[in-house]
């Protein structure tokens, strides 16, 4: 897979970088020992603010500096920089994962207030994937009813996903105990095709 520069560069923000750290670093990175001057001439950049994005990207380890006057820079290896990143996600990771128990008892101990009204919300969710995998999770979360509008490509991309797979195996076998009673799952789907609505479900 060949990233284009603006993943690279979506890459550099996730790790921390305005859009001029990465395009400084992307500059030197691509290119030979640079002086300041040479940098702010070539990016169209004013010298106070290349200065202060070198400041920044050394404060990071991100670039080098020559013995000299006047200081030339240099970048550090995308290679490196990659396995840097790598090893800052994995260890919050691990963080997160090892004090787990210890956040969520600390959350919990926080007096929040909560609001006088209840506020309707909604996310907003991008990209098929991501789509996908949220419904999968409102399937799993699901504990008594679930309804969906889609389309009839819709639901032929959904049972490619498994999601229809997983929602009637929710629908038939996940029941809620409540009461002593077994309450089952419903779920509706209404397909819109060009000319009618088809509505289908499983109760």
């Amino acid at each position: 897979m060949t990233l284009s520069k603006k993943t690279i560069f979506n890459i550099l923000r996730d790790y921390g970088l305005t859009e001029n750290e990465s395009k400084g670093y992307g500059f030197l990175a691509k290119g030979d020992v640079q002086r300041a001057c040479d940098i702010s001439r070539s990016l169209s950049m004013q010298k106070a603010q290349v200065y202060r994005v070198l400041k920044n990207l050394e404060r990071r380890d991100m670039v080098n500096l020559t013995l000299e006057k006047p200081i030339r820079y240099t970048a550090v290896p995308f290679e490196k920089l990659i396995e840097l990143l790598i090893k800052t996600k994995r260890d919050n990771i691990n963080f997160l994962e090892d004090n787990k128990n210890t956040l969520l008892t600390q959350w919990r101990s926080i007096n929040l207030q909560k609001p006088a009204l209840s506020v309707e919300k909604f996310a907003a969710t991008e990209g098929r994937r991501n789509i996908y995998s949220r419904i999968l999770q409102m399937i799993e979360e699901l504990k008594r009813e679930n309804q969906v509008v889609t389309t009839n490509q819709g639901i032929i991309r959904a049972e490619q996903a498994g999601i229809i797979k997983t929602g009637l195996i929710k629908a038939q076998i996940s029941q809620t105990i409540e009461k002593g009673g077994m309450i089952p799952v419903r779920v509706r789907v209404l397909a819109l095709t060009q000319n009618l609505i088809l509505e289908g479900g499983l109760r």
